[in-house]
């Protein structure tokens, strides 16, 4: 029987990938997500996207299929804004095994 290899994840899985600027990715990962789920339970069209968020019919594509990276984390903030969130920046020791970045929604 072949034995599994494996690897621990580092919580990032853009680290995990070695890509360049993984940091960056993990966090617009994160914050995208959580703006698509949001859209998702709101229930938004596809027109409502584009409006409620200024952007163009091609981003609300992007950003509806997940292509996160497409923007920039201030954009994504932007966004999270205009959909009556604050985003607030807590900075922190880090601990072995998590991520150096971490999004989390807190909903009231």
């Amino acid at each position: 029987m072949k034995e599994l290899e494996f690897q621990v994840s580092s919580g990032n899985i853009f680290a995990d990938m070695e890509l360049e600027e993984a940091d960056q990715l993990y966090v617009c990962a994160q914050l995208g997500f959580q703006i698509r789920q949001l859209l998702r339970e709101r229930g938004y069209t596809h027109q409502q996207v584009t409006e409620l968020l200024n952007i163009t019919q091609q981003e609300a594509d992007n950003l509806i299929k997940g292509q996160y990276h497409l923007f920039t984390e201030g954009k994504l903030i932007k966004f999270l804004n205009k959909l009556d969130f604050k985003v607030v920046i807590q900075i922190s020791p880090h601990q072995d095994n998590e991520p150096f970045q971490l999004v989390a929604l807190e909903r009231s």
